[in-house]
C-alpha cells in the first residue's frame, strides 16, 4: 500500500511540474534551451530551432589562411588579406595586366587564390574598407595606387620588395578556385567543407620548361620593367610564358603587320634568334615561340 501510494504521489508531482513549466508558455512566455555547439549533423537541428525562436540563423565559422576557427579577429583577417594579395601577386598578377581597379584585383586574383575552404572579406577586417586596404598595401612599399583616384587603382606592383620576393606561395592545388574546379565546390569553411566534403583535390600537372638563359638576347630588349615581369624563380620558361614575352617584345617593337594585327614581322633580332634561314615572313605569336623553343633542348 505504501509503494502505491508513492508512486501516486511522484505521478502527481511530475504533473504538476509539467503544468508549472507548460504555464509561462501558454501565457504568451517563451522557453529558452540552455544554448548548445552545433557540431556534425546537429547543426540544423539547432538552425530550426534559433528561427522558431525568432533568431537569424547563426554565421557559420570561417577559416583564415586555411586554418578553421571560431570568432576570426579583424586582425587575423587583415593577415589573411595581406597573404592573399600576396600569393596573388606571385602567381597569378601579371604586370601587363596593370592598371588594375581595386575592386578587380579583390574578386578576380585575391579571392580565387586563397586557400581552400578559407574565407576573406575586408569588411570583416580592421581595414574595413578596400581603400584602406589598398592604402596600407601602397604604405607597406608592395604597390602604387593612381593618384586623386575617385575609386583604388592598382598602377605597379614592386616586385623587388623583400615582403614580395620571400613570399612562398602554397600550391595552386590547395587554392579555392582549384577546388571549385574539380567539382568539390569551397564553402568558404562553412557547411561545404565539414566532415571533408568539398575538400580539394590534389593534382599533378607536368609540362616541358626550357631555360632562359638560351633567351637572353629577347629578355634584355624588353627593357627593365618588362624582363622583371617575364623572369621566373626557377629561371626557366614554359610554353605559355615564352608566348607571352614573346606578345610583350612584339607589343613593344610594334612588330605587328599593318594589314593583320594577328601576325608579325620578325625584325633582324628574332630572325637572328631563328637561324637567319627561315622562309616564312610572318608567324602569329604562338607559331613564332614554338619555332623559338624548337631549337632548344627541353629541361
Amino acid at each position: 500500500t505504501e509503494a502505491v501510494a508513492d508512486t501516486a504521489s511522484s505521478s502527481a508531482d511530475a504533473a504538476a511540474a509539467s503544468e508549472s513549466s507548460a504555464a509561462p508558455a501558454a501565457a504568451g512566455g517563451a522557453v529558452f534551451a540552455p544554448p548548445t555547439r552545433a557540431t556534425g549533423s546537429g547543426a540544423p537541428a539547432e538552425a530550426a530551432q534559433g528561427e522558431a525562436e525568432g533568431e537569424a540563423p547563426a554565421a557559420e565559422p570561417s577559416a583564415v589562411a586555411g586554418e578553421e576557427e571560431e570568432g576570426v579577429s579583424p586582425e587575423a583577417m587583415a593577415t589573411a588579406l595581406d597573404q592573399c594579395l600576396l600569393q596573388a601577386i606571385k602567381t597569378r598578377l601579371k604586370d601587363k595586366d596593370l592598371p588594375m581597379a581595386g575592386n578587380m584585383l579583390y574578386a578576380q586574383h585575391m579571392r580565387p587564390c586563397r586557400r581552400a575552404g578559407s574565407h576573406i572579406d575586408v569588411k570583416a577586417s580592421s581595414f574595413k574598407k578596400l581603400v584602406a586596404f589598398l592604402t596600407h598595401c601602397e604604405e607597406a612599399g608592395w604597390i602604387a595606387l593612381k593618384k586623386n583616384s575617385a575609386e583604388p587603382v592598382v598602377t605597379k606592383v614592386c616586385r623587388d620588395h623583400p615582403d614580395i620576393r620571400e613570399w612562398k606561395p602554397w600550391p595552386k592545388a590547395c587554392t579555392a578556385e582549384a577546388a571549385e574546379a574539380s567539382g568539390g565546390g569551397d564553402s568558404g569553411g562553412g557547411a561545404g567543407a565539414a566532415g571533408g566534403k568539398g575538400a580539394p583535390v590534389a593534382s599533378i600537372e607536368v609540362e616541358p620548361v626550357w631555360r632562359m638563359s638560351k633567351l637572353k638576347a629577347l629578355i634584355d630588349a624588353l627593357g627593365a620593367e618588362e624582363a622583371k615581369s617575364v623572369t621566373t624563380e626557377d629561371g626557366c620558361w614554359s610554353r605559355s610564358e615564352c608566348i607571352e614575352a614573346v606578345r610583350s617584345y612584339v607589343e613593344r617593337k610594334e612588330l605587328w603587320q599593318q594589314n593583320n594585327r594577328k601576325r608579325i614581322a620578325p625584325d633582324d633580332l628574332l630572325l637572328g634568334m631563328l637561324g637567319g634561314k627561315d622562309s616564312q615572313t610572318s608567324f602569329s605569336v604562338e607559331s613564332l615561340a614554338d619555332k623559338l623553343l624548337g631549337a632548344l633542348p627541353a629541361m
